[in-house]
């Protein structure tokens, strides 16, 4: 069995029959310390429908509720690298008074339905357990013809045992991704386990408006995270 998978994909045609209840996933992985030692380490679902409860080597993980978000975990604490790792995800879809969607006139697809992944990153990281999340936001304000501010917030987090000193540079891209408007920099300094939020602002003069499917003109900011000059992780956003 491979991912996406569903259990009851049969219950779009067949209204009558509704398959709801408990199913489980299980996977043995190997991770390499060659690949994997020194970094934090993180499991990533796409999405599970609709009560998932994750085991690793036996031990509880995690619970997940709702089951149409991405959601991750940290792992690095319960896989031993360069041996096997089971993997168990006890998954739920049944009808219930408590998650969304309580009711409706469609099925309630039971499974791990879309993609799952392992992520690796150095000690200090854009922020992996922000909802699933990049830990990248942009947010526009003021927005006219002849200027628009724009956010950059990137959410980092420091999950090693010393204090570390980082870079957060994010550059504004017209549409093709390669010529640069302009480019915003910060520096912070996170204490072991620390979270830091970058945030800056730039208003945009004579900007190009989106303008749906007659002009969809979008900008393009990439976000890169950095120590001593090596670029730690790079986020592209539109």
């Amino acid at each position: 069995m491979n991912l996406p998978h569903t259990w009851n994909i049969d219950d779009v045609e067949n209204q009558l029959s509704k398959h709801y209840g408990v199913g489980y996933y299980r996977k043995e992985i190997t991770l390499s310390s060659q690949d994997y030692a020194g970094k934090q380490i993180f499991i990533d679902f796409g999405a599970a429908n609709k009560v998932s409860d994750l085991y690793i080597n036996g031990q509880y993980v995690g619970t997940h509720k709702g089951g149409y978000a991405r959601f991750r975990y940290d792992i690095t604490d319960v896989v031993s690298l360069d041996q096997t790792n089971v993997v168990v995800m006890k998954v739920d879809n049944s009808v219930g008074n408590s998650v969304m969607p309580l009711s409706g006139g469609f099925a309630y697809h039971g499974s791990i339905y879309r993609d799952s992944y392992i992520i690796s990153t150095d000690p200090v990281a854009f922020d992996k357990l922000d909802y699933g999340s990049s830990g990248i936001y942009l947010t526009q304000s003021d927005v006219s013809k002849t200027s628009a501010t724009l956010n950059v917030k990137a959410k980092v987090h420091n999950y090693g045992d010393a204090a570390q000193t980082v870079q957060v540079n994010a550059v504004l891209y017209q549409q093709d991704g390669r010529t640069p408007v302009t480019q915003l920099t910060d520096t912070l300094v996170l204490q072991a386990g620390e979270d830091g939020t970058y945030s800056q602002d730039y208003t945009l003069s004579d900007p190009h408006l989106w303008n749906g499917r007659i002009d969809p003109y979008q900008y393009v900011v990439e976000v890169t995270l950095e120590q001593d000059g090596v670029i730690l992780e790079r986020v592209r956003e539109r």
